[in-house]
């Protein structure tokens, strides 16, 4: 991880790298590790405020001998640097309605809302459309991988309303969900197998894609788009969206009668069809009443104990990306959010006159335009390291002593970028501008009551002719002499 790049293929890569941990800064306000709590328990995982640490979550360690030991950490304290918060750059994609994306591990998809088209990415900048060979009609509602190289459109609302890809979206096959013929308004991947829910129909699950067993719902109604899986606490939970008021289930394996309520949306909030888990928290997107009417998160830490807050933002989705967690978009605008609760900031994102569907994965926020012929990708923050200059180096070191004030010395003719230095231990000033010179070589002469520093490989001052330097062949006499001797003060 090289957060000192300025180059875009390393800044990608390094984020690659950098979603296998998260790092603390050590500030006073840092929270525990969500994920060393699910481990340890929540008495035993202080927060460490006041130190920085980093905690990698599932580090393969085959490239460390499968130790520990071998996994060695070098960590780059910066004095000076740039935060970039959330960088993107714009696409062209086809002009579609295009539904909720999905990535398999090796491109993103998503699907036409209405047509039998999909698209394909590999970095989320580039495009390629393949059909979907459906002769029914088209509404689509969007894609779902297990992140191996399966993908599943799904929608539509006659008897083929789901369809299957293993070749990174190029060829599609139709699949069948028994005695259903609504919508498939959504579908998740566990790490073990997919859940499907629908509008007013039964459940489905299946391990690959191919075949699908019918399961109960928990309840009668539309459940639209309100289904997620919480790692943490190893179960699914799903939101009603019709009725006075709206209902939380929860359940272990999705299947019939193994779903209990979890919580009772009461007052007027409804239409909490948009949810996410975020560093162990579970988040639905509604709107309704708390302090005023609005845009409203309904939220828990634990499935059990749930609470609502006001938020700035509903629209079209929420997901998180592993650090913040985003709601958006309208026209390019979105918040974040640390906790998805709480200090929500303002993004805003290029004007393209039209609303996106977004999905986080492989580093990048993805934003597909819901018709039109535009869309961005975002990046994750990053920091950059801003090299200082070496005469800002040099004059700290000489004024750091003690005995010289800035007046005492001229370092303007030091202009090189000083990508790293350390000093080990306390010692004299020469000690420590020594290795600077090796690196960026420069002299140290008197200029009067100055002390003046001056590099190398300047330009000519004065021109010296070879008679003036005394130059002669061996055994001819020198020209003139000056004797100079120094008196002892």
């Amino acid at each position: 991880y090289d957060a000192g790049s300025s180059d875009p293929n390393t800044i990608a890569a390094s984020n690659a790298a950098a979603s296998g941990f998260r790092l603390y800064t050590g500030t006073d306000t840092q929270a525990a590790d969500a994920r060393m709590q699910a481990t340890l328990g929540v008495a035993n995982t202080p927060a460490w405020r006041g130190l920085a640490y980093i905690v990698f979550y599932d580090l393969a360690l085959a490239r460390y001998a499968n130790s520990l030991a071998g996994a060695q950490i070098k960590a780059e304290i910066l004095q000076l640097g740039a935060t970039y918060s959330y960088p993107y750059t714009t696409f062209t994609q086809p002009n579609q309605n295009w539904r909720r994306p999905a990535w398999d591990g090796t491109v993103y998809c998503t699907v036409a809302y209405f047509a039998h088209l999909a698209a394909t990415s590999s970095d989320g900048l580039t495009w390629a459309t393949y059909s979907i060979p459906n002769g029914n009609s088209a509404a689509y509602q969007g894609c779902a991988s297990d992140g191996a190289g399966v993908l599943l459109a799904y929608g539509t609302g006659v008897s083929t309303n789901m369809w299957r890809s293993v070749d990174h979206g190029q060829t599609w096959t139709a699949c069948t969900l028994p005695g259903f013929n609504g919508y498939v308004t959504q579908v998740e991947w566990n790490g073990s197998y997919f859940l499907a829910i629908t509008d007013t129909g039964p459940f489905f699950t299946s391990s690959t894609g191919v075949t699908w067993t019918a399961q109960t719902a928990p309840a009668s109604g539309n459940f639209s788009r309100s289904l997620s899986w919480d790692p943490g606490s190893s179960k699914w939970y799903v939101c009603t969206q019709f009725g006075a008021h709206p209902v939380i289930y929860s359940s272990a394996t999705g299947g019939a009668g193994t779903w209990s309520i979890v919580y009772t949306l009461t007052g007027d909030l409804n239409n909490f069809d948009q949810c996410c888990v975020h560093k162990g928290r579970i988040l639905y997107l509604g709107v309704g009443t708390v302090s005023s009417y609005g845009p409203c998160m309904v939220w828990s830490d634990d499935g059990t104990t749930w609470a609502k807050i006001n938020v700035p933002m509903r629209q079209y989705y929420i997901l998180s990306d592993g650090s913040t967690c985003w709601v958006g978009d309208s026209n390019g605008a979105m918040y974040y959010s640390p906790d998805g609760v709480t200090g929500w900031t303002s993004w805003t994102g290029p004007s393209q006159a039209i609303n996106h569907m977004a999905v986080y994965a492989n580093s990048y926020i993805v934003c597909l335009g819901s018709g039109g012929t535009a869309g961005y990708r975002i990046s994750r923050s990053y920091v950059a390291s801003i090299a200082p200059t070496l005469d800002a180096v040099v004059s700290a070191e000489c004024l750091q002593s003690g005995l010289l004030s800035g007046g005492d010395v001229d370092v303007s003719a030091l202009t090189s970028l000083v990508r790293g230095y350390r000093i080990g231990s306390v010692g004299a000033i020469r000690a420590a501008l020594e290795p600077l010179q090796a690196s960026w070589p420069f002299d140290v002469v008197q200029h009067g009551y100055v002390i003046r520093f001056v590099a190398r490989g300047g330009a000519s001052v004065v021109t010296i002719a070879a008679v003036d330097l005394d130059a002669r062949h061996a055994g001819e006499r020198p020209g003139v002499q000056i004797t100079t001797s120094r008196e002892m003060d």
